[in-house]
């Protein structure tokens, strides 16, 4: 196996590299998909999380990717968290393992999000 890093600071909390060495190496990349997580997606479309450095980073992958993958649990639907880092017309495709309401098949159609 071949593992490629950004570099920069290790949070222990998530395993996630933050900081100016990651940003700096995310802005080398020119990458095909980018595959996120997040606290929270509310109904109005934003995406948010709970950690200031991580969702730079989210940020970051969101405008450097051609497709954005969302990878989100039942529990962070209608919800909210501290930091926006996105919105719903930014993102290709949700995986999830829930079955969506009628409501929210409207509101992931007419940001033209696909469901896998």
């Amino acid at each position: 196996m071949e593992i490629n890093s950004t570099g920069g600071k290790l949070l222990k909390h998530s395993s996630a590299l933050v900081g100016p060495q990651t940003t700096e190496s995310i802005n080398k990349f020119h990458t095909d998909y980018a595959i996120l997580s997040c606290k929270a997606l509310s109904k109005d479309g934003i995406i948010t999380d709970s950690n200031e450095y991580e969702s730079h980073i989210k940020e970051l992958m969101i405008n450097k990717a051609k497709q954005v993958i969302l990878a989100i649990d039942a529990s962070k639907f209608d919800g909210n968290s501290l930091i926006s880092f996105g919105h719903l017309s930014n993102i290709d495709y949700i995986v999830t393992d829930i079955e969506f309401d009628d409501e929210w098949k409207s509101i992931l159609e007419n940001h033209s999000v696909k469901v896998i």
